[in-house]
């Protein structure tokens, strides 16, 4: 596992939850990439991280949270593979007990039953 944040990190990880995610969740989910105990790293790592979900996704705010939604160029080609989770990325990025937790409290956040249960 790579230890350096890369774009299509942040592109995998929002088509494995469906193209959509809150913004405090996607953080959550790169923490320990954002995380540096160098604060001069740590704000480059911020700032390229920023940079990357711009050019990737679009911002909205709805009933005052922040969305990111991946941009239409950058999902696959067919909609079905949109919609399938990658258990795999969701354990490597972040913790998974938390991303359960988090779904089985929102289960808006994910596309398909089979990420939380684990199925």
């Amino acid at each position: 596992m790579s230890t350096m944040l890369d774009i299509n990190l942040i592109r995998d990880y929002l088509i494995a939850v469906g193209c959509r995610v809150q913004y405090p969740i996607l953080v959550n989910a790169f923490k320990k990439y954002l995380c540096h105990p160098d604060p001069i790293v740590q704000g480059k790592v911020r700032t390229k991280f920023k940079d990357f979900v711009n050019r990737l996704a679009t911002v909205n705010v709805e009933n005052n949270m922040k969305f990111i939604t991946l941009k239409l160029e950058f999902r696959p080609q067919h909609r079905e593979s949109s919609l399938q989770p990658n258990k795999k990325w969701a354990i490597e990025a972040c913790n998974y007990n938390k991303l359960l937790a988090l779904l089985r409290k929102d289960p808006k956040l994910a596309p398909c039953k089979d990420i939380m249960y684990g199925t």
